[in-house]
């Protein structure tokens, strides 16, 4: 007979051996089971490497969910260099555990079980099936990161904080998995790229394959929005004319992206929590219950923490939403970037056949870093689908800074000239605004004349020079 080594981390003497028991029923394999009760015994016993998997009870001290003493010791023996799968076992649920699930699955356990789930009696199956899926996981965790940071990477950019988000949606996507219920909250400012987040983190979990439903809140008449959420029936209300189908059952075994989600009216958020807590929702003029099964990522422009103070916001909705945190830094502090976003914005433009190949003067480049770029990202995309139809109209090979709009160029402080620009006229024009300035701030011509500085000797110096630019300007 085939024999098999297990360590067993529990507290509970009488689980643990209600857990031997069912291993010792087991026909093709021996098990050979090694227990400890706390964390001194395992680290004291896990120094043995023959082990082939292990048990651990997520909360040693059953009283306190918030015990993570499963945890450390997960972390310990990884550190040690211990290649062993590991199943997590727990009395609480899932959605008892939001954050520690997302450290527990980062950290790269083999599977995760409610005690009041489990059936002892399969329990030789489930070593099987956990040592199946480390196995192949081993095999193909290197493809499978080199696949996550290729997708990651359309989050443009290599500065700190766009390695840190790319890192964070890899992280997070990891326990994106078909039972999973942990929801991410993305914040930004208008135009960061929130959408694109939330596209790339549906992508890296298991749901990739089902849709993703987009809704912008703040996009919806007001008294349409729980309508569309959660669809209706037909005769629902006055104008329901036939059912329809909510984005909460459209992303049905997907994902459901809610961006603005401090724009939710107060009445909607409460039948919100409702639905992520129990997990079910309804159509509107409907008695039926559905299953919700979703995977929800929400984002927002606004502070939520300055809403809950307004009441404005509820704070448990917020903490339900705020699992998973993702927040997005504004263009303007990531200059370094603007580079980058520019060369792949400019060859999406001409993958898409919108313009050739098109070059970037170092000066309008400098001018682009410059800008604070209000509307974050989307304004530098809109701005360049200008510059590249101003070029393409007058056939050019460069985006020149007569291509760039002229609101960049007044918060720049950037002059420019154009074939009509004439230096005389507009010196002429500068020189009789100081003058007519001085002679507003001074008591005669002759003070005047002192405060415009050497150029100008007297008050007759002064009449002379005025004279002289207002021809200029008469002509």
């Amino acid at each position: 007979m085939n024999r098999r080594k297990i360590f067993i981390l529990e507290d509970d003497a009488d689980y643990s051996s209600l857990m031997a028991d069912s291993l010792g029923r087991d026909r093709e394999y021996e098990y050979e089971i090694v227990f400890a009760r706390n964390l001194v015994e395992a680290d004291r016993l896990i120094e043995d490497k023959g082990f082939e998997l292990c048990f651990v009870d997520l909360c040693l001290d059953s009283d306190d969910p918030q015990n993570k003493d499963g945890i450390d010791f997960i972390k310990k023996t990884i550190e040690n260099g211990l290649q062993i799968p590991i199943v997590v076992l727990s009395q609480y649920d899932l959605d008892d555990l939001p954050e520690t699930i997302i450290e527990l699955f980062r950290l790269g356990i083999a599977d995760f079980y409610r005690k009041g789930h489990l059936r002892l009696s399969h329990l030789s199956t489930i070593v099987q099936k956990s040592l199946e899926k480390y196995t192949l996981g081993m095999a193909n965790r290197t493809l499978r990161r080199r696949l996550e940071l290729y997708e990651a990477n359309e989050i443009i950019g290599n500065s700190r904080s766009i390695h840190k988000i790319r890192q964070q949606v890899v992280e997070y996507g990891r326990v994106f998995d078909d039972k999973s219920s942990v929801t991410v909250l993305i914040g930004g400012e208008t135009g960061t790229g929130k959408e694109l987040v939330a596209r790339v983190l549906h992508r890296q979990g298991d749901r990739r394959e089902q849709p993703l439903v987009a809704v912008n809140i703040s996009a919806l008449p007001s008294e349409l929005v729980e309508a569309e959420l959660f669809g209706y029936e037909k005769g629902a209300f006055t104008g329901a004319f036939s059912r329809k189908i909510g984005y909460f059952e459209s992303a049905h075994q997907g994902t459901l992206f809610l961006d603005e989600i401090g724009d939710l009216l107060p009445h909607l958020q409460i039948k919100l929590l409702r639905v992520l807590q129990e997990r079910k929702f309804s159509r509107l003029g409907s008695p039926r219950i559905h299953d919700l099964d979703i995977q929800l990522i929400c984002a927002t422009n606004r502070n939520l923490e300055e809403l809950i103070a307004e009441n404005a916001f509820r704070r448990d909705l917020y903490y339900r939403i705020n699992v998973a945190r993702i927040d997005l830094p504004p263009l303007r502090e990531r200059r370094e970037d603007i580079g980058l976003l520019t060369d792949a914005i400019l060859k999406r433009l001409q993958n898409s056949g919108r313009c050739g190949s098109l070059s970037i003067p170092q000066k309008v480049m400098d001018l682009l870093r410059d800008y604070p770029w209000p509307g974050n990202v989307r304004e530098l995309q809109n701005i360049l689908e200008r510059m590249v139809l101003q070029a393409n109209s007058a056939k050019k090979s460069r985006l020149s800074i007569n291509c760039l709009p002229g609101e960049l160029l007044r918060d720049t402080g950037t002059a420019i000239i154009d074939e009509n620009f004439d230096l005389s006229t507009y010196l002429a024009a500068e020189e009789l605004k100081y003058i007519d300035v001085a002679m507003a701030q001074a008591k005669n011509q002759g003070e005047a004349a002192k405060l415009l500085g050497p150029g100008y000797r007297d008050r007759f110096a002064l009449a002379r020079r005025r004279k002289l630019a207002f021809a200029k300007l008469s002509r």
